[in-house]
Order: C-alpha cells, then structure tokens, then sequence
C-alpha cells in the first residue's frame, strides 16, 4: 500500500503585493469603478495631463496588471 501526504504551501508562497499609484492613476481607478472602462483621452482629461503622460501611466496600470488594454490606436480602451 501507498500512503501519500499532501501539504499546503499555499501560506508559504502567499505574498503581498503593494502596487504603489501616483494620484492621477488613484483617480483612473476611481473613475473606472463607474464607468467600466476609459480612453487615454478620457485620462487626459480627468488629470488636466499630456496626451504623453497618459499614455506612459495607462501602459504602467497595464504591465502592473491593474489594467487590460483593449485595441489599439485610436479605438484603444483600457478597463480592469
């Protein structure tokens, strides 16, 4: 006979993740909770920011994998 012990190590790799957000991204957020998804312009708009500045903190939210870009170019939306 065979007798096979399975332990959890789920506790052991649990770590956590503190995602440190500048102001105007906190606002995104906070934005998204209503209206389910925003637009670089939309971000511009809401943070009285550059078109350049917009971009850079959209694509950060995205590789923290906060956010999930949807299409590209002009039709680009990013959501949660």
């Amino acid at each position: 006979s065979i007798t096979i012990e399975i332990f959890s190590t789920k506790e052991k790799f649990k770590e956590e993740k503190i995602i440190e957000l500048n102001e105007r991204q906190e606002k995104a957020l906070e934005y998204l909770k209503d209206h389910k998804r925003i637009t670089n312009r939309e971000y511009q708009k809401i943070n009285k920011t550059s078109r350049e500045t917009a971009k850079r903190e959209l694509s950060n939210l995205v590789k923290k994998g906060i956010l999930k870009q949807i299409g590209s170019g002009r039709g680009t939306f990013y959501q949660l």
